[in-house]
């Protein structure tokens, strides 16, 4: 389980990630502590998450070897190395029951002049029940939740008074840690086969903020967590 928050604010001019940065294996132990960000250099900024059981390298080696210059790039060539990303982890781990992949992140279109999110998915079942599987999506905001009470109830305040796609009711900085510290706590259900479902924490490591703009990306750290490598996480 990945807590991977993608939201864009056209009036601050920059679309974020919110992402955690802890890998478990099955049992629910932390095996590494690392970044689970892929992002692009050169004139066309953009930056995605990785959730699923590929890793963000294999994403980012797969879509970085043939390189993305611009927005009709990334569209035509994210799903082909998702696509080459999930073979090669299924070769080399034949006995997983379901390899899966969900990217979720932010570019910056030059045309529009502002910030865009997008997602892809292998298996909505898991993430999106009704999307189609490698399908480009658009959105505003997307948040990893599995509270009754939705984003508000994560951040326990009205819903009105919270919209992620305006910084003046969503800092991305305080109100983003403040998110994924609400997922951290929260108990999830993970319905991946083979994985055992009665761990219900999985999020930690550390919380990373990711900025995107006309200017480039920047990835900074919110906070560390005390998790430690074989140890289950404990919030």
């Amino acid at each position: 389980m990945t807590a991977l928050n993608v939201f864009v604010q056209p009036k601050a001019r920059a679309g974020y990630i919110v992402v955690d940065a802890a890998f478990t294996s099955d049992d629910g132990c932390v095996t590494e502590i690392g970044s689970k960000v892929v992002q692009g250099g050169g004139r066309f900024p953009w930056a995605l998450g990785v959730t699923g059981n590929v890793s963000a390298v294999a994403v980012g080696r797969e879509l970085l070897t043939v390189g993305v210059a611009s927005l009709k790039q990334l569209e035509r060539r994210l799903i082909p190395a998702m696509h080459r990303a999930i073979a090669a982890t299924a070769a080399a781990f034949p006995d997983t029951p379901l390899v899966n992949c969900g990217v979720r992140g932010v570019a910056w279109d030059f045309a529009a002049k502002k910030p865009i999110g997008f997602t892809v998915m292998s298996h909505p079942d898991l993430l999106i029940p009704g999307a189609a599987p490698f399908t480009f999506y658009r959105c505003d905001a997307m948040v990893t939740c599995d509270h009754v009470d939705g984003l508000a109830g994560l951040l326990g305040r009205p819903l009105d008074l919270v919209d992620m796609r305006d910084p003046e009711r969503f800092a991305a900085d305080t109100d983003g840690l403040a998110l994924i510290e609400a997922q951290r706590r929260t108990p999830y259900v993970c319905t991946i086969p083979g994985v055992d479902a009665s761990v219900k924490h999985r999020i930690g490591g550390e919380a990373h903020l990711v900025t995107v703009t006309r200017h480039g990306v920047r990835i900074e750290g919110l906070r560390e967590w005390s998790d430690r490598i074989g140890e289950r996480i404990m919030p």
